[in-house]
């Protein structure tokens, strides 16, 4: 997901149709010969709650925008456990499942654009 790190607005709205009901303002909105730009980051923002805060150790969201996180592929489980035990804690149990609503079904769509085919039996193993 992070490898290409600007997407083009057809690439972003297939993105955000899982996280979102309209596409966010452009991260990028000038660049020479180049359309507005998005970024995979800003987009997984939209599935966090409204005026959601929490930090860790390799991660830091402040209403509800990550302003530092470690895309380490060892770490992100442990990140996103730790943003949903936040969630948790700090809105309701429904935010969770929102947010897992939002994060799955994103992520697998980014799959399948790189060329990857998913099924929940990966998700079992």
């Amino acid at each position: 997901m992070f490898e290409n790190y600007f997407l083009t607005r057809p690439a972003a709205q297939q993105l955000a149709m899982f996280v979102s009901n309209s596409l966010p303002h452009p991260d990028l909105f000038k660049a020479k010969r180049s359309s507005p730009q998005w970024t995979a980051v800003h987009l997984l923002q939209t599935a966090l709650p409204l005026c959601f805060n929490c930090s860790g150790d390799r991660f830091l969201v402040r209403k509800s925008e990550l302003l530092t996180i470690d895309f380490n592929g060892d770490v992100m489980l442990s990140i996103v456990s730790d943003i949903a035990s936040s969630i948790f804690s700090e809105k309701c149990p429904d935010e969770v499942l929102k947010f897992f609503n939002a994060l799955q079904p994103f992520l697998m769509e980014n799959l399948f654009s790189q060329g990857f085919s998913v099924g929940l039996e990966e998700f079992f193993h």
